[in-house]
């Protein structure tokens, strides 16, 4: 993956695990998205598939942007699922492994049901 800018002004490599879990499945559509048009072989015919596609080149652009839109436009309205189910997630395992006090268990219930 390539680094971004920062709007701090430096340069941010990400890692897998930099990301929420659910956030991979995001840039995995948007990965899919970002591609204009289908892979082309080396077959014969190769040269023309090439200037099919130079041709169509703005309306491709044109449906992948779509598709990128409606893809961010979609896991902005699954954002806040995916953020409670990654909380109790968490709460499930501190309290299934780490045997988590009664009151900090109460607490953190709370807390996941005010986050919904």
């Amino acid at each position: 993956m390539q680094p971004f800018r920062h709007p701090g002004d430096f340069d941010v490599y990400p890692f897998v695990d930099w990301f929420a879990y659910w956030q991979a499945y995001y840039i995995r559509e948007l990965e899919h998205d970002l591609c204009l048009f289908e892979k082309v072989e080396n077959r014969p015919g190769a040269k023309e598939d090439i200037a099919r596609v130079v041709e169509n080149f703005d309306r491709y652009k044109s449906i992948s942007q779509a598709r990128i839109s409606a893809t961010e436009k979609r896991w902005l309205r699954l954002e806040p699922f995916f953020e409670w189910l990654s909380r109790y997630r968490t709460l499930l395992g501190m309290w299934a492994f780490h045997g988590l006090p009664d009151d900090e268990l109460r607490a953190a219930r709370k807390q996941l049901k005010t986050a919904a």
